[in-house]
């Protein structure tokens, strides 16, 4: 047999590989070293022989699973996710790289329970992170055991409005219960501003918390390496007369698409000399319109790659919002995270590279993409 055709056999093998990968393999950095060895090892094989060299990778991938299965004898690899990638994120996540760990620690006036923000994942724009309280005794596993938490005791907030900068924020704190002891209780948190900026970027917000017997508070440190990238969107026709989507601004977890008010509000001076919009009646009824021909989640929004894949926007993203800090756009056509399973909308997916963007449909309309930095 000739030295092309075991190359496909590698090929095809290496496919099957892949698939087993997504079953049983711990972490990628551990499946890519192995199967670096593996193919290092077959490459070193005689090649005169494919049969031979084959079932001595398919022995190594075989050894390997052995030791992972007596790593892990109770659980599957999906099983060993915790924490906000197994509460918002599909398995295929690929993000785990970019996670900011040791973010935040408080023992609080009073002491007992300790809160710590272990680990951090955010774009800007999205904001994803695990919390865990503590009991330090007796008396601090007592009031852990009481505390009722939800997102209105751990929230973020504004003081004096010094971070006042986006038009609508939203966000969820979600229990994992099948984690709790005695001791411990694990949380998860997710916010995102819906305006389309990204501001919050290498930033810091405060975060109120409950602590035993005290009001917690304190700075979130917004660390993230998850780049930006905007494009200029070029293409005939809107969903809507009353606004020109314009630009793109994307990451691998959310999106914005933002562009030009051409009769959505109306602008007017109120009794006390404050300028107000107000929503047009031409828009309003688009609007009741796109309610009853069943389109009432949000706009339609299809990524489309350089490859030709296609990757859904998340429904339920509201149009909207005040962009910062880019020229000649006052208007969030919409804004929001990936999603590929309608079924599953608590879950998101993420965009492999949003360096890879070749096109746009908004409602049916295409446009294509032209890389350009428009943020300040």
């Amino acid at each position: 047999m000739s030295g092309r055709k075991y190359e496909k056999g590698v090929v095809n093998m290496r496919w099957d590989y892949r698939e087993m990968q997504k079953e049983i393999l711990p972490g990628r950095e551990t499946q890519d070293w192995l199967w670096e060895e593996i193919e290092k090892k077959a490459a070193t094989e005689n090649r005169k022989s494919v049969i031979l060299p084959w079932f001595k990778a398919a022995a190594s991938v075989a050894a390997a699973v052995l030791v992972l299965v007596v790593l892990f004898p109770q659980t599957s690899w999906a099983e060993q996710i915790t924490g906000f990638l197994k509460e918002f994120f599909y398995m295929d996540a690929d993000v785990e790289q970019s996670i900011v760990p040791n973010v935040y620690e408080d023992e609080g006036k009073y002491g007992h329970v300790r809160m710590q923000i272990g680990e951090l994942l955010s774009d800007g724009a999205c904001v994803y992170f695990n919390i865990c309280y503590e009991a330090t005794d007796a008396d601090g596993e007592k009031w852990l055991a009481e505390q009722e938490f939800d997102g209105e005791n751990i929230r973020f907030v504004n003081i004096n409005n010094e971070e006042a900068k986006s038009s609508g924020c939203e966000w969820e704190l979600r229990e994992q219960e099948e984690l709790a002891t005695e001791k411990a209780r694990y949380f998860t948190f997710y916010y995102r501003d819906v305006s389309g900026n990204f501001y919050l970027k290498d930033t810091a917000r405060t975060l109120f918390y409950p602590m035993y017997n005290s009001q917690g508070i304190g700075k979130i440190d917004i660390t993230t390496n998850l780049d930006t990238v905007s494009y200029r969107l070029e293409g005939e026709g809107s969903p809507s007369r009353y606004y020109e989507p314009r630009y793109l601004v994307v990451s691998k977890l959310s999106y914005a698409v933002l562009g030009k008010d051409k009769g959505i509000s109306i602008k007017y001076i109120d009794k006390d000399g404050v300028l107000q919009y107000q929503m047009s009646k031409g828009f309003e009824e688009e609007l009741d319109q796109r309610w009853e021909d069943g389109r009432k989640y949000g706009m339609e929004t299809v990524f489309i790659m350089q490859d030709g894949s296609r990757l859904d926007a998340s429904v339920g993203n509201g149009m909207g919002g005040d962009p910062i800090g880019v020229p000649e756009v006052d208007y969030v056509v919409t804004s929001g995270c990936f999603n590929n399973d309608e079924d599953d909308w608590r879950k998101n997916a993420t965009l492999k590279d949003p360096e890879a963007v070749a096109a746009l449909e908004l409602d049916g309309i295409h446009y294509d993409l032209v890389k350009e930095e428009i943020t300040e």
